[in-house]
Protein backbone atom coordinates (compact mmCIF):
# COMPACT_ATOMS: atom_id res chain seq x y z
CA UNK A 1 0.00 0.00 0.00
CA UNK A 2 1.19 3.71 -0.55
CA UNK A 3 2.06 4.62 3.02
CA UNK A 4 3.42 8.14 1.90
CA UNK A 5 3.06 10.51 5.18
CA UNK A 6 1.60 8.30 7.30
CA UNK A 7 4.57 8.04 10.04
CA UNK A 8 4.93 9.77 13.10
CA UNK A 9 8.13 12.18 13.85
CA UNK A 10 8.45 9.84 17.15
CA UNK A 11 9.08 6.65 14.77
CA UNK A 12 12.14 4.99 14.27
CA UNK A 13 14.18 5.67 11.76
CA UNK A 14 16.22 2.45 11.53
CA UNK A 15 16.30 -0.07 9.20
CA UNK A 16 14.22 -3.21 10.75
CA UNK A 17 16.30 -6.36 11.25
CA UNK A 18 15.03 -9.34 8.59
CA UNK A 19 14.95 -12.80 9.36
CA UNK A 20 12.95 -15.91 8.73
CA UNK A 21 11.57 -18.23 10.82
CA UNK A 22 10.04 -21.63 10.50
CA UNK A 23 6.48 -22.68 11.29
CA UNK A 24 6.16 -26.17 10.11
CA UNK A 25 7.00 -26.54 6.57
CA UNK A 26 6.70 -22.87 5.88
CA UNK A 27 9.36 -20.06 6.30
CA UNK A 28 8.00 -16.72 7.25
CA UNK A 29 9.45 -13.38 6.68
CA UNK A 30 10.02 -11.58 10.01
CA UNK A 31 10.78 -8.04 10.48
CA UNK A 32 11.66 -6.26 13.83
CA UNK A 33 11.62 -2.41 14.23
CA UNK A 34 13.55 -0.97 17.50
CA UNK A 35 15.70 -3.37 19.41
CA UNK A 36 14.67 -2.47 23.08
CA UNK A 37 11.21 -3.34 25.48
CA UNK A 38 8.48 -5.48 25.24
CA UNK A 39 7.93 -7.17 21.73
CA UNK A 40 4.77 -5.75 19.68
CA UNK A 41 3.60 -8.30 17.39
CA UNK A 42 1.68 -7.01 14.42
CA UNK A 43 -0.87 -9.13 12.66
CA UNK A 44 -1.78 -7.32 9.03
CA UNK A 45 -5.28 -7.57 7.38
CA UNK A 46 -6.17 -9.31 4.04
CA UNK A 47 -6.03 -12.22 3.99
CA UNK A 48 -4.20 -13.19 0.58
CA UNK A 49 -1.88 -9.91 0.82
CA UNK A 50 1.19 -9.06 2.76
CA UNK A 51 2.35 -7.25 5.45
CA UNK A 52 1.79 -3.18 5.01
CA UNK A 53 2.61 -2.21 8.35
CA UNK A 54 5.40 -0.68 8.27
CA UNK A 55 4.71 2.86 9.92
CA UNK A 56 2.95 1.51 12.43
CA UNK A 57 5.69 -0.77 13.45
CA UNK A 58 8.56 2.10 12.74
CA UNK A 59 5.91 3.90 15.41
CA UNK A 60 6.27 1.43 17.79
CA UNK A 61 9.46 0.87 17.31
CA UNK A 62 10.35 3.97 18.97
CA UNK A 63 10.11 2.01 22.36
CA UNK A 64 9.37 -1.07 21.76
CA UNK A 65 10.80 -4.79 19.79
CA UNK A 66 7.93 -3.76 16.70
CA UNK A 67 7.90 -7.42 14.95
CA UNK A 68 5.70 -7.69 11.80
CA UNK A 69 6.08 -10.41 9.28
CA UNK A 70 4.09 -11.61 6.04
CA UNK A 71 1.92 -14.34 6.20
CA UNK A 72 1.86 -17.69 5.20
CA UNK A 73 1.87 -18.04 1.31
CA UNK A 74 2.33 -14.53 0.56
CA UNK A 75 4.73 -11.60 0.06
CA UNK A 76 8.22 -13.18 0.73
CA UNK A 77 6.58 -16.16 2.95
CA UNK A 78 6.51 -19.37 1.47
CA UNK A 79 3.69 -21.67 1.38
CA UNK A 80 2.75 -25.37 2.19
CA UNK A 81 -1.28 -25.11 0.41
CA UNK A 82 -2.77 -25.01 4.05
CA UNK A 83 -4.27 -22.19 5.08
CA UNK A 84 -6.30 -23.16 8.51
CA UNK A 85 -7.03 -21.12 11.01
CA UNK A 86 -4.99 -23.38 13.59
CA UNK A 87 -1.75 -22.84 11.13
CA UNK A 88 -2.18 -18.83 11.14
CA UNK A 89 -2.63 -18.92 15.02
CA UNK A 90 0.75 -21.59 15.14
CA UNK A 91 2.45 -19.18 13.25
CA UNK A 92 2.33 -16.13 15.35
CA UNK A 93 3.54 -18.60 17.91
CA UNK A 94 6.15 -19.39 15.99
CA UNK A 95 7.33 -15.95 15.68
CA UNK A 96 7.30 -14.83 19.32
CA UNK A 97 9.06 -18.07 20.18
CA UNK A 98 11.61 -17.19 17.52
CA UNK A 99 11.63 -13.52 19.63
CA UNK A 100 12.25 -15.24 22.62
CA UNK A 101 9.26 -13.39 24.12
CA UNK A 102 7.76 -14.86 27.36
CA UNK A 103 4.76 -12.61 26.39
CA UNK A 104 3.83 -9.96 23.56
CA UNK A 105 1.17 -6.92 23.37
CA UNK A 106 -1.02 -7.54 20.12
CA UNK A 107 -1.55 -5.26 17.42
CA UNK A 108 -3.97 -6.76 15.00
CA UNK A 109 -5.56 -4.76 11.87
CA UNK A 110 -8.88 -5.27 9.64
CA UNK A 111 -8.48 -10.15 9.45
CA UNK A 112 -5.04 -9.49 11.82
CA UNK A 113 -7.58 -8.14 14.08
CA UNK A 114 -9.97 -10.99 14.00
CA UNK A 115 -6.60 -13.42 14.03
CA UNK A 116 -4.88 -11.59 17.33
CA UNK A 117 -8.51 -12.80 18.93
CA UNK A 118 -7.85 -16.34 17.67
CA UNK A 119 -4.47 -16.54 19.02
CA UNK A 120 -5.79 -14.78 22.59
CA UNK A 121 -8.67 -17.26 22.80
CA UNK A 122 -5.52 -19.96 22.58
CA UNK A 123 -2.46 -18.75 23.96
CA UNK A 124 -4.59 -15.91 26.64
CA UNK A 125 -1.50 -16.46 28.93
CA UNK A 126 1.36 -15.00 26.22
CA UNK A 127 -0.41 -11.51 25.93
CA UNK A 128 -0.25 -8.61 28.14
CA UNK A 129 -2.59 -6.32 26.10
CA UNK A 130 -4.38 -6.17 22.49
CA UNK A 131 -5.26 -3.12 20.48
CA UNK A 132 -7.25 -4.64 17.56
CA UNK A 133 -7.54 -2.01 14.99
CA UNK A 134 -10.80 -1.90 12.74
CA UNK A 135 -10.82 -5.92 13.14
CA UNK A 136 -12.59 -8.50 11.28
CA UNK A 137 -15.70 -9.19 13.27
CA UNK A 138 -15.62 -12.78 13.71
CA UNK A 139 -16.29 -16.17 12.12
CA UNK A 140 -19.05 -18.56 10.23
CA UNK A 141 -22.20 -16.51 9.86
CA UNK A 142 -20.40 -13.21 11.23
CA UNK A 143 -17.92 -13.56 8.51
CA UNK A 144 -21.01 -13.75 6.16
CA UNK A 145 -22.55 -11.20 7.32
CA UNK A 146 -19.44 -8.52 7.57
CA UNK A 147 -18.77 -9.36 3.72
CA UNK A 148 -22.43 -8.30 2.82
CA UNK A 149 -21.83 -4.56 4.49
CA UNK A 150 -18.27 -4.68 2.86
CA UNK A 151 -20.09 -5.45 -0.05
CA UNK A 152 -22.50 -2.61 0.01
CA UNK A 153 -19.68 -0.09 1.05
CA UNK A 154 -18.01 -0.94 -1.99
CA UNK A 155 -20.90 -0.65 -4.22
CA UNK A 156 -21.23 3.50 -2.96
CA UNK A 157 -17.77 3.94 -3.35
CA UNK A 158 -16.88 2.52 -6.74
CA UNK A 159 -20.18 3.46 -8.62
CA UNK A 160 -21.70 1.14 -10.88
CA UNK A 161 -19.42 1.09 -14.03
CA UNK A 162 -16.61 0.34 -11.20
CA UNK A 163 -18.57 -2.04 -9.28
CA UNK A 164 -19.54 -4.38 -11.90
CA UNK A 165 -15.78 -3.97 -13.15
CA UNK A 166 -14.45 -5.32 -8.78
CA UNK A 167 -17.42 -8.29 -9.03
CA UNK A 168 -15.97 -9.06 -12.68
CA UNK A 169 -12.19 -9.42 -11.09
CA UNK A 170 -13.44 -11.01 -7.81
CA UNK A 171 -14.79 -14.01 -10.41
CA UNK A 172 -11.64 -14.38 -12.05
CA UNK A 173 -9.58 -14.17 -9.09
CA UNK A 174 -10.86 -17.93 -8.68
CA UNK A 175 -8.83 -18.78 -11.58
CA UNK A 176 -5.92 -20.88 -10.87
CA UNK A 177 -2.39 -19.75 -11.09
CA UNK A 178 -1.25 -16.69 -12.35
CA UNK A 179 -4.45 -15.82 -13.53
CA UNK A 180 -6.07 -15.62 -10.38
CA UNK A 181 -3.45 -13.46 -8.85
CA UNK A 182 -3.68 -10.67 -11.36
CA UNK A 183 -7.70 -10.68 -10.81
CA UNK A 184 -7.04 -10.56 -7.10
CA UNK A 185 -5.08 -7.67 -7.17
CA UNK A 186 -7.26 -5.93 -9.26
CA UNK A 187 -9.72 -6.28 -6.67
CA UNK A 188 -6.87 -5.23 -3.93
CA UNK A 189 -6.07 -2.05 -6.18
CA UNK A 190 -10.30 -0.89 -6.61
CA UNK A 191 -11.17 -1.92 -2.84
CA UNK A 192 -7.20 0.32 -1.54
CA UNK A 193 -8.97 3.12 -3.49
CA UNK A 194 -12.62 2.58 -1.94
CA UNK A 195 -10.83 3.28 1.59
CA UNK A 196 -10.96 6.95 0.99
CA UNK A 197 -13.65 9.19 0.93
CA UNK A 198 -13.09 10.01 -2.52
CA UNK A 199 -11.26 6.73 -4.71
CA UNK A 200 -10.60 8.59 -7.72
CA UNK A 201 -8.50 11.16 -5.75
CA UNK A 202 -6.80 8.31 -3.52
CA UNK A 203 -3.52 7.70 -3.33
CA UNK A 204 -2.67 4.29 -5.82
CA UNK A 205 -2.02 1.11 -3.87
CA UNK A 206 1.68 0.30 -3.76
CA UNK A 207 2.53 -2.14 -6.68
CA UNK A 208 4.84 -4.02 -4.39
CA UNK A 209 2.89 -4.95 -2.36
CA UNK A 210 0.10 -5.93 -4.96
CA UNK A 211 2.60 -8.12 -6.67
CA UNK A 212 2.74 -10.36 -3.10
CA UNK A 213 -0.47 -10.87 -2.69
CA UNK A 214 -1.73 -14.51 -3.81
CA UNK A 215 -5.45 -15.27 -4.29
CA UNK A 216 -5.32 -18.77 -3.26
CA UNK A 217 -4.23 -18.01 0.33
CA UNK A 218 -7.02 -15.55 0.21
CA UNK A 219 -9.67 -17.74 -1.00
CA UNK A 220 -8.95 -20.92 1.31
CA UNK A 221 -8.14 -18.46 4.51
CA UNK A 222 -12.00 -17.17 3.87
CA UNK A 223 -13.12 -20.60 3.59
CA UNK A 224 -11.72 -21.47 6.56
CA UNK A 225 -13.23 -18.96 7.94
CA UNK A 226 -16.13 -18.97 6.96
CA UNK A 227 -16.38 -22.64 7.72
CA UNK A 228 -15.45 -22.03 11.28
CA UNK A 229 -18.48 -21.57 14.00
CA UNK A 230 -18.97 -18.00 15.22
CA UNK A 231 -19.96 -20.07 18.59
CA UNK A 232 -15.90 -20.35 18.48
CA UNK A 233 -14.89 -16.38 20.19
CA UNK A 234 -18.37 -16.35 22.10
CA UNK A 235 -17.06 -16.51 25.34
CA UNK A 236 -13.58 -15.02 24.95
CA UNK A 237 -14.17 -11.57 26.66
CA UNK A 238 -14.97 -13.61 29.76
CA UNK A 239 -11.86 -14.68 29.69
CA UNK A 240 -9.64 -11.57 28.54
CA UNK A 241 -7.96 -10.12 31.58
CA UNK A 242 -5.48 -8.20 29.87
CA UNK A 243 -6.00 -4.43 28.67
CA UNK A 244 -7.94 -4.37 25.42
CA UNK A 245 -9.07 -1.54 23.08
CA UNK A 246 -10.79 -1.58 19.84
CA UNK A 247 -10.72 0.97 17.19
CA UNK A 248 -12.53 1.38 14.09
CA UNK A 249 -13.05 4.36 12.05
CA UNK A 250 -16.24 6.57 11.80
CA UNK A 251 -16.55 5.87 8.06
CA UNK A 252 -15.34 2.56 8.31
CA UNK A 253 -15.52 -0.27 5.88
CA UNK A 254 -18.27 -1.98 8.37
CA UNK A 255 -21.15 -1.23 9.79
CA UNK A 256 -23.42 -2.33 12.13
CA UNK A 257 -21.87 -6.13 12.35
CA UNK A 258 -19.23 -4.20 14.33
CA UNK A 259 -21.84 -4.73 17.47
CA UNK A 260 -20.47 -7.93 17.62
CA UNK A 261 -17.30 -7.45 18.36
CA UNK A 262 -18.24 -4.49 21.15
CA UNK A 263 -20.88 -7.52 22.82
CA UNK A 264 -17.99 -9.77 22.85
CA UNK A 265 -15.61 -7.74 24.76
CA UNK A 266 -17.81 -5.89 26.68
CA UNK A 267 -14.72 -4.90 29.28
CA UNK A 268 -12.51 -3.75 26.46
CA UNK A 269 -12.28 0.32 25.19
CA UNK A 270 -14.26 0.91 22.51
CA UNK A 271 -13.16 3.97 19.64
CA UNK A 272 -14.73 5.11 16.62
CA UNK A 273 -12.50 7.90 15.12
CA UNK A 274 -14.31 10.50 13.58
CA UNK A 275 -13.25 11.75 9.82
CA UNK A 276 -11.68 8.05 9.90
CA UNK A 277 -11.75 4.86 7.77
CA UNK A 278 -10.42 1.73 7.47
CA UNK A 279 -6.99 3.04 7.67
CA UNK A 280 -6.57 5.69 10.51
CA UNK A 281 -2.68 5.26 10.69
CA UNK A 282 -2.83 7.34 6.93
CA UNK A 283 -6.25 9.02 7.79
CA UNK A 284 -5.91 10.06 10.83
CA UNK A 285 -1.94 10.17 11.74
CA UNK A 286 -1.61 11.95 14.71
CA UNK A 287 -5.09 11.02 16.44
CA UNK A 288 -4.24 7.40 16.05
CA UNK A 289 -0.87 7.24 16.80
CA UNK A 290 -2.08 9.64 20.38
CA UNK A 291 -4.33 6.80 20.85
CA UNK A 292 -2.04 4.27 20.34
CA UNK A 293 0.15 5.57 22.54
CA UNK A 294 -1.89 6.28 25.53
CA UNK A 295 -3.14 2.71 25.37
CA UNK A 296 0.66 1.18 26.14
CA UNK A 297 1.72 4.04 28.28
CA UNK A 298 -1.40 3.43 30.86
CA UNK A 299 -1.06 -0.67 30.83
CA UNK A 300 3.01 -0.02 30.98
CA UNK A 301 2.96 -2.00 34.38
CA UNK A 302 1.28 -5.28 32.35
CA UNK A 303 3.98 -5.43 30.13
CA UNK A 304 6.52 -7.52 31.12
CA UNK A 305 10.14 -7.08 29.22
CA UNK A 306 11.63 -10.00 27.64
CA UNK A 307 14.68 -7.74 26.09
Amino acid sequence: MSLDGATASTATEEEPRRMSVRSGDVTLAVRQYGSSGDVVLLLHGGPGCPDYLEPVARHLGARFRAVTFDQRGVGASTGDGRFGLEHYVADVEAVRLAMRADHIRLFGHSWGGLLAQLYLREHPERVTSAFLSNPSVGLGEQWLRMQREVMRFNRRRSGPVRFAALGFWSLAARLPGRLGDVAGRRVLAQVWRNYFPDPHAAPPADPTWLAGSRSVAARKTVAAVIGAPASTLERLGDAVTVPLMVVYGHDDIYGPCVDDVEERFPGARHVRLEDCGHVPWIQAPERYFGLMDRFHSLNASHGLSDA
